[in-house]
């Protein structure tokens, strides 16, 4: 599978625990960065990791948004015969190894543990953010991440396509937008065949809206099992955060 992320501007510990869970806890991916010249010395050159060297265009529509625009021009130009998972960088980790979470479904995406109306970002970028004319049928609805991102190799560039071509429901291009128009995407049923993963399960766990628990050094879920992938986990308190590991520094959020 390739992870894709993009990993611009950041400190070098987030550099170093991102890219260190991922090369201790999986086997059998490529990670692709997306960076620019002045964060690839932050980077030790590994055999599993491309650096997709891009120019940050302070037009761009919004970075988080923009990410999608370049995942796509870089499989034009590259052309994969595997999945894709597009992450986010700086508040994810990586603690066993995962696969494609479904056989049979396109896409994949994390359902976090709350619904719309409940959480004050989600609801403002879903109703605010963008021209969403079903917001009041979607607002007891989950709250879908655009963080953490599961697509199969045949529909990669249909997922890029659909996103890409409803930018123009976006009213404003703020942090947030790229989730709120998401969430309008999936609920508004694009994305056909399309599943979930869950905060109880062992394949993401979205620690915001999630079971914050550690045990042994790991991020566990209620179940008392161990997430493959975790992201938000800086949302945690401090005195949870200092059992998570002695390697590298989770206790610094970095920039």
């Amino acid at each position: 599978m390739y992870v894709f992320s993009l990993a611009c501007g950041y400190d070098k510990v987030v550099y170093d625990r991102f890219i260190g869970t991922f090369l201790n806890n999986t086997t059998h991916h490529t990670l692709v960065l997306f960076i620019s010249n002045n964060d690839k010395h932050k980077i030790e050159e590994h055999h599993r990791i491309i650096l997709n060297i891009i120019t940050i265009n302070i037009k761009h529509v919004h970075l988080n948004l923009h990410r999608f625009v370049m995942y796509k021009e870089f499989l034009e130009k590259n052309p994969v015969n595997d999945d894709l998972f597009m992450t986010d960088f700086r508040d994810v980790l990586f603690q066993n190894d995962f696969s494609f979470p479904s056989e049979t479904h396109d896409y994949v995406f994390a359902q976090e543990g709350e619904i719309i109306r409940n959480c004050p970002h989600n609801s403002k970028w879903m109703s605010r953010f963008i021209k969403n004319e079903y917001y009041d049928d979607m607002k007891d609805e989950y709250i879908f991440c655009s963080g953490t991102i599961f697509v199969k190799k045949n529909m990669m560039m249909n997922f890029f396509d659909i996103l890409t071509s409803h930018f123009h429901k976006i009213k404003i291009f703020k942090f947030g937008c790229d989730q709120g128009l998401l969430n309008y995407l999936i609920y508004t049923g694009l994305f056909q065949n399309m599943t979930r993963t869950t905060n109880d399960g062992t394949v993401i766990n979205t620690i915001k809206y999630g079971h914050m628990e550690i045990k042994d050094g790991k991020i566990i879920n209620e179940r008392g099992e161990i997430p493959s992938i975790v992201h938000q986990y800086d949302r945690m308190p401090t005195e949870m955060l200092k059992k998570l590991s002695n390697k590298y520094n989770f206790l610094f959020k970095g920039r």
